[in-house]
């Protein structure tokens, strides 16, 4: 041991001698003729106990020896235990106990045993359902008070033990026969929102009646065990456990406890048993680890549970593009608490000497897949991107539709976008991309003489979904009249109005699967601005969906189409990335091998959007984690072709 632990165990065997003999009656008392009773002085002691405890603890001790107080005694137990709240360093609680270790050698039974069975009232859990009513801000302000009243006064109650200051509680001497333990230990424990109340009240009872019971050990329990669901006074246990780790011998191990406890504190006489038995380290030990064994165990389901939050978030970014602002809050906020409750859980576990718990789930571990995305990287202009450089100006020089059109019919098409409530969408179209396989799928495993059975199969589903999506966005005939071509007149930017020859929408849509260069997929794009409507958009959202399997030729100039209108009207790309995660989450599940040449139509109209930048990273990146959790021979084709596309870009 070093000078200062040396130091501090000859200190608190002088303590415990002259506490023991005080409780014995045995202590030198002043005569009563040489007190001083003047009003004055002794008002003035407990004022200087009550704000100066600490700072005037030499001048209080030898007042103590002068003044009478005994008709001050009542007035002087709450005035000590304020003062003792203004303790934070280790020489205040020291001169704190020897003011108190002076008064209780003048009144043991009236001051001493009031003064515990106060400090045990004031350590009690919090009430739950209390906090769970009040606002944030309230809530983390009383709890804040709390903490560091509680952390006052069972500092001094475990300085207090360790002084002998509770020997005659805990052997249950006569002279602390005034003191209901049990009661001081229960009072408030019904508002501790505990689920084991009533077992909790009966092992308690039960313990305060065993000879040798020590204070401490109850103080403990009942603080902290009644709080293993929300672990709101774990900073206490920390900072208990830090004060007496060496005194409590609380980072030893049982084996090694038995046999140097009783020669840390002997006995103060061959008749007697030490003041801090080898009994008490151990089940003060057995609370603290207890209590952080359940810490511990919630610890563990936060992490799983924040590794879900963040799965289910990542799916949704996926899904939707964008996680809602109370998702976001949310997950936040319990990641707030969990950094809280880890720091806090490791803390304890300095202060024990234990290891800190290790947290990573394998299984979640190899189940998440997370996405990272490099931007600088995914933006960078290389060289590499392009075969040539036709290739690089087809996707990278997309028209501005501002050079062919005049600003006022673009202007008027984008607050018609923006104005205009967006239609609901179906939550399918939506819904988190699920992985798992449709019961039809096993009809794949078939022999190949059901081949062409399966494949029929496929192709009826694959038209009822299809007929499933035009139901929710089809052009109408109605519609399709109200958009039929007239004559437009527009002001172009040098002032001059023009007449525009009549277009009509329905003559616009034919045109697409016959374009077959850039030139003509921006004329359409040109002369849809025409017949631009909210209806318009839907049904070409609908056509180029739908571009015919066997021509996926057309598809790079749908994509081309699709990104040159989505600057001015984002609709139109957002409607066709939602039907193409729809449709390929439906692919997915399905797997008809008859379905493989519309599957691979899917991921390359994917790809080209990528390479047009005209969806956002995380579609492609999600596509292959679906095509990766089931790895078959189809999703491999489709996973090959959707690298081949846009595989450099995803970088």
């Amino acid at each position: 041991m070093d000078e200062s632990t040396v130091k501090r165990h000859e200190r608190l065997r002088a303590l415990q001698r002259a506490n023991l003999d005080s409780w014995r009656g045995q202590s030198e008392q002043p005569e009563a003729k040489t007190l001083d009773a003047s009003i004055k002085k002794n008002t003035g002691f407990i004022k200087k106990c009550k704000t100066n405890l600490c700072a005037e603890a030499a001048q209080l001790l030898r007042d103590v020896k002068q003044l009478k107080l005994e008709r001050y005694v009542v007035e002087l137990m709450p005035a000590v235990y304020e003062g003792m709240q203004r303790c934070r360093t280790g020489g205040e609680y020291a001169a704190a106990i020897d003011v108190i270790t002076a008064l209780h050698a003048r009144f043991p039974e009236k001051f001493t045993v009031a003064l515990i069975a106060h400090m045990l009232k004031q350590l009690q859990a919090p009430s739950v359902a209390a906090l769970q009513a009040a606002s944030t801000e309230q809530r983390e302000r009383e709890e804040q008070a709390r903490v560091t009243r509680q952390r006052t006064v069972l500092r001094v109650l475990g300085e207090m033990y360790v002084a002998g200051l509770l020997w005659a509680v805990d052997t249950q001497s006569e002279c602390a026969s005034e003191l209901d333990l049990a009661g001081a230990f229960m009072q408030g424990h019904a508002l501790s929102g505990t689920s084991n109340n009533a077992k909790f009240v009966t092992r308690v009872r039960e313990m305060v009646q065993q000879r040798g019971h020590c204070v401490v050990v109850g103080a403990l329990q009942n603080l902290l065990l009644t709080d293993r669901e929300h672990h709101l006074s774990i900073a206490l246990a920390t900072s208990f456990a830090r004060a007496f780790r060496a005194d409590l011998k609380l980072t030893t191990p049982d084996d090694e406890t038995n046999s140097t406890t009783d020669a840390e504190y002997p006995a103060i006489s061959e008749a007697d048993e030490p003041v801090v038995t080898t009994a008490s380290c151990v089940r003060i030990r057995g609370v603290l680890h207890e209590y952080l064994d359940s810490a511990v165990e919630r610890l563990r389901v936060m992490n799983k549970g924040l590794a879900k939050m963040r799965q289910n978030n990542e799916e949704r970014l996926f899904s939707k593009g964008v996680i809602h602002a109370d998702v976001q809050e949310k997950f936040k906020r319990h990641e707030r608490a969990y950094e809280k409750l880890s720091d806090s859980v490791n803390a304890l576990c300095d202060a024990l000497g234990c290891a800190q718990p290790i947290l990573v789930d394998a299984e979640d571990a190899r189940d998440r897949f997370s996405i990272v995305i490099d931007e600088q990287a995914a933006q960078k202009d290389g060289s590499d991107l392009w075969e040539d450089d036709e290739e690089r100006t087809f996707y990278e020089n997309v028209l501005d539709l501002r050079s062919r059109l005049p600003p006022s019919m673009l202007e008027a098409g984008s607050k018609r976008a923006t104005s205009e409530e967006p239609e609901p969408v179906e939550e399918e179209a939506f819904a988190d991309l699920s992985t798992d396989v449709d019961e039809t799928a096993e009809l794949n495993e078939a022999d190949d003489d059901d081949g062409e059975a399966v494949d029929a199969l496929g192709m009826l589903e694959y038209q009822e979904f299809i007929a499933q999506r035009r139901n929710g966005g089809e052009l109408t005939k109605e519609a399709g009249a109200d958009d039929a071509g007239t004559l437009t007149v527009v002001a172009a930017a040098d002032g001059v109005q023009h007449t525009l020859a009549a277009l009509n929408l329905t003559d616009v849509l034919r045109r697409l699967p016959l374009v077959t260069s850039r030139s003509e997929a921006d004329q359409v794009a040109v002369d849809f601005c025409y017949v631009n409507s909210r209806t318009s958009r839907r049904a070409l959202i609908s056509a180029l969906i739908e571009a015919p399997r066997r021509h996926m030729f057309v598809i790079p100039l749908y994509a081309r189409i699709i990104a040159t209108l989505s600057a001015y009207f984002p609709e139109v790309g957002e409607g066709v990335e939602a039907e193409l995660r729809r449709e390929f989450s439906w692919l997915a599940r399905k797997r008809f091998r008859g379905l493989l040449d519309t599957r691979l139509k899917n991921i390359l109209f994917i790809a080209e959007l990528v390479k047009f930048r005209a969806v956002p990273l995380h579609v492609p990146f999600g596509c292959a984690r679906i095509l990766l959790d089931q790895l078959h021979v189809q999703n491999i084709e489709v996973l090959c072709a959707l690298l081949e596309g846009c595989g450099r870009f995803l970088r």
